[in-house]
């Protein structure tokens, strides 16, 4: 930012950014500090006790006089003093020392995934020329957004989240947009960062993109702020986040929160909630509560859902309508599939058919081939048809990420807190690198090696693909979920 656009107030720093054509101001040392929590809380979750020093550098301008902010030009010792100036020094024989860890600390911080070049394998290139592509688009479909509730209706795999992303690319390529994309998902979650993180686009404030998001993770810092969760029971997240969304709920229907209350709450804490358009993955089953939360927030006419028809994975069918004018809103129908080989489309239709299902999709015939092995034991007893299948996809520049694992729930171990799969522990004793979305902690950074092998379970694998997918132990995950269809039915 040049001279013009930069406020200092005391010992703070305001920038003015413009997007969609309005302009406002936005606290950076805040940011700052947000960035620091932030990178302090990666190396945590990456078991590294370290300290994450705040700095801010203002490359636009000649000279500035505030602690812990450095012009476009400065020595060392003008870097270390402004570090010491803003961050904590601990005094040892006598001196004022800047510490931010031990040596080994250090050393694993700048080896973690964080720091790892990305490079995009060939499934990758294919999945960013897609989000940046035209095709498929409708010139009317990129109008409404900003200007009508609009829903995305289809069945899995008819392409509903990378229609999404697309729209959101051509709202930040086209208008400098800034979206917000939610999902309950992480493992998708960490799966479209990566996408993004590729295709360089940012996700701040001032320079707009897409910024994606756990649900509950953007409603529990609204919870945090209008009192109604205690920060200090964040252990008892799960178990209280259902009453709390109700109690918020509550508030707003009757009137205790207004549309001033909402305004204030997002023009205080622009990094997280200042946002053109919003949009909802998965929304066919999403709380009541949540959704409420979510148009007090934020206005209607900026919210994108995609609804999944008949994925219901968190309860039964809501609906985002109520209370929206007809003429506010539009639905679009999605009938044919994308994801899936024309093969294994026909595939799925069959097996609804011979199951009784009524459920079918329309095979998408620009993508010919596809095929089925089916396995009596687990793939790593198969070690020579793995590497095959390795071989077949690194002929079509792919490479191990673009493999993608599906384990049901016994095939999840828990050690020492710590959850893991079996099978991503029989790959790495076969030598392989291995992704393991079923551990918390893991699934919160998205994989960075090429030759990394992808691991979720089967109720995570949604929006995701894999040029080869091996689908562990179905006959359990099958078995599972009809016990669990039992105790629903009764």
């Amino acid at each position: 930012h040049d001279p013009r656009s930069v406020q200092i107030q005391a010992n703070s720093i305001k920038v003015r950014y413009s997007r969609g054509g309005k302009y406002n101001w936005h606290d950076a040392t805040h940011q700052n500090l947000e960035q620091a929590i932030t990178l302090n809380q990666y190396f945590k979750n990456q078991y590294v006790n370290l300290y994450a020093a705040k700095l801010i550098v203002m490359t636009g301008l000649d000279e500035i006089s505030v602690d812990g902010v450095l012009p476009s030009t400065f020595t060392g010792t003008e870097f270390l003093t402004e570090v010491a100036a803003s961050n904590r020094l601990y005094v040892g024989y006598g001196n004022p020392i800047l510490r931010c860890g031990k040596s080994e600390n250090i050393d694993k911080a700048l080896t973690a995934p964080l720091f790892q070049k990305l490079i995009p394998s060939g499934l990758d290139r294919r999945r960013m020329d897609r989000i940046a592509s035209r095709k498929g688009m409708l010139r009317d479909w990129v109008d409404v957004i900003g200007n009508k509730f609009l829903i995305f209706r289809g069945r899995g795999g008819s392409g509903k989240t990378i229609l999404m992303l697309q729209l959101a690319w051509r709202a930040y390529d086209e208008r400098g947009g800034r979206t917000l994309f939610l999902t309950y998902n992480h493992a998708l979650m960490a799966d479209i960062r990566r996408t993004l993180a590729l295709m360089k686009v940012p996700s701040t404030v001032t320079d707009g993109g897409i910024k994606v998001e756990s649900v509950m993770s953007l409603i529990w810092f609204f919870l945090i702020n209008f009192n109604l969760f205690k920060n200090h029971e964040h252990e008892k997240f799960s178990e209280k986040y259902a009453s709390a969304c109700a109690d918020a709920s509550d508030l707003i229907k009757e009137g205790a929160l207004t549309p001033n209350d909402a305004a204030d709450f997002v023009k205080n804490n622009q990094e997280k909630f200042d946002f053109d358009f919003v949009m909802a993955d998965e929304g066919q089953d999403w709380p009541v509560d949540e959704i409420e939360i979510l148009k007090f927030l934020f206005s209607t006419r900026k919210l994108v859902v995609v609804d999944g028809i008949d994925q219901l994975v968190r309860g039964g069918r809501t609906t985002w309508t109520r209370g929206i004018l007809p003429d506010d809103q539009r639905t679009i129908q999605l009938r044919r599939c994308l994801r899936m080989k024309m093969n294994l489309g026909l595939f799925a239709n069959a097996v609804a058919t011979e199951a009784g299902m009524p459920w079918s999709i329309e095979p998408n015939d620009e993508g010919g081939g596809g095929r089925i092995i089916l396995l009596k034991q687990p793939i790593t007893k198969h070690p020579d048809l793995l590497s095959s299948l390795a071989e077949q996809g690194e002929k079509n520049g792919n490479r191990a990420i673009d493999f993608l694992f599906c384990v049901p729930p016994n095939n999840v171990i828990t050690t020492n807190n710590s959850r893991s799969s079996k099978l991503g522990k029989e790959l790495e004793l076969m030598g392989h690198a291995v992704w393991d979305g079923t551990s918390e902690k893991i699934r919160r950074d998205f994989p960075r090696g090429l030759d990394t092998y992808r691991i979720v379970q089967y109720a995570s694998c949604r929006g995701l693909e894999g040029w080869t997918v091996i689908l562990e132990s179905m006959d359990a995950f099958w078995e599972e979920r009809f016990y669990h269809a039992q105790i629903e039915w009764n």
